[in-house]
């Protein structure tokens, strides 16, 4: 299987709801086993998928479907850049 066939695969499953929106993927090792190929191969894929904004990863945390959600904490730090007590009040 190609690169670009397993990228449409991957994006098979994220469109008919095997992998919803901000789920997290399975493990590198046990998604590679169940799409059958290597894992070299679907780290190249799933690189292509997070440059095109369909997944983000995470080191220590996983891969996930979609965008990364802004923490709370960066939340408010960019709230203070675009504002101030002032206007808060």
């Amino acid at each position: 299987m190609t690169t670009a066939e397993l990228v449409d695969k991957i994006n098979k499953l994220i469109t008919d709801g095997s992998f919803p929106e901000h789920s997290k993927l399975p493990p590198e090792r046990i998604l590679s086993e169940n799409l059958d190929v290597t894992r070299s191969s679907l780290r190249k894929a799933l690189a292509l998928l997070e440059a095109d904004g369909k997944i983000w990863r995470h080191v220590g945390k996983g891969t996930f479907v979609g965008q990364p959600l802004i923490e709370p904490e960066l939340q408010v730090s960019l709230l203070a850049k675009i504002t101030n007590p002032m206007e808060v009040m």
